[in-house]
């Protein structure tokens, strides 16, 4: 090395014995370019930047420390929050399936001759030709299951909206879809069970016919009220995190 570069070297050299890395490395890169054979360089060059990396491995460690409570803390959280946010889409499947569920079963019996029919949250009637033609005489609709179905689905959007997007607004709107689908499951349950009841008397008014009636609530109904209320606990559980 000429004089020059000889001086540069002993200074580099004496940087790094006062800890002044950073100040040393570029120094040496470039010595290293004019004589990148010479190994005193190279192992000079290497100190620094094991240093440079000791520093950097420090820094991060001050800025974020690790500490296995915490960390355990927020796994903790982070599954609890999760959790909560399928509550509200448990409650909107619960909906969903409520309307295809039997609202209300009607069976008439008289010796051996014993019909039954039923129908879901959509008035879809199943059973005996015969009893479900005088039901649909009565009315074609005993329910109000299309409303809940619709109520459900959107319940169920925007559930999956607000967990995607973390959306207050979408937590406040399911919060409306369920206790209004489960405010008409409810009422209908209640109208049903006064129906039911007005169309058990007329069956069994003759007594001296020796026919026998039974009109029974579904658990459709129910489900559906249970779901609503399911959705709206979820929704307000969630927004309530977000706090």
């Amino acid at each position: 090395m000429d004089d020059d570069d000889t001086r540069d070297f002993n200074w580099a050299k004496g940087l790094i014995k006062q800890g002044r890395f950073q100040e040393a490395r570029p120094i040496l890169n470039q010595l290293f370019k004019r004589y990148p054979e010479n190994g005193e360089i190279e192992e000079l060059r290497a100190k620094c930047l094991q240093a440079g990396q000791s520093d950097a491995n420090r820094l991060t460690d001050d800025r974020f420390p690790y500490n296995p409570k915490n960390s355990t803390e927020i796994q903790g959280q982070v599954a609890t929050s999760n959790n909560t946010y399928i509550v509200p889409i448990i409650g909107s499947i619960a909906m969903l399936a409520s309307v295809f569920l039997p609202w209300f079963s009607v069976s008439v019996s008289s010796g051996f001759i014993n019909i039954a029919a039923t129908s879901n949250g959509l008035g879809n009637f199943e059973g005996s030709a015969i009893l479900v033609s005088a039901l649909h005489q009565r009315g074609s609709s005993f329910t109000d299951g299309v409303f809940i179905l619709g109520l459900g689905v959107l319940a169920i959007l925007v559930s999956i909206v607000g967990f995607v997007n973390n959306n207050p607004n979408a937590w406040k709107a399911g919060i409306l879809f369920g206790l209004v689908g489960g405010g008409i499951a409810i009422y209908d349950a209640v109208r049903l069970s006064s129906t039911l009841d007005d169309l058990n008397n007329s069956l069994n008014s003759d007594s001296s016919s020796g026919v026998a009636s039974n009109v029974q609530l579904g658990f459709g109904p129910w489900l559906g009220a249970i779901g609503g209320l399911v959705v709206i606990i979820g929704c307000l559980a969630v927004n309530n995190k977000r706090v």
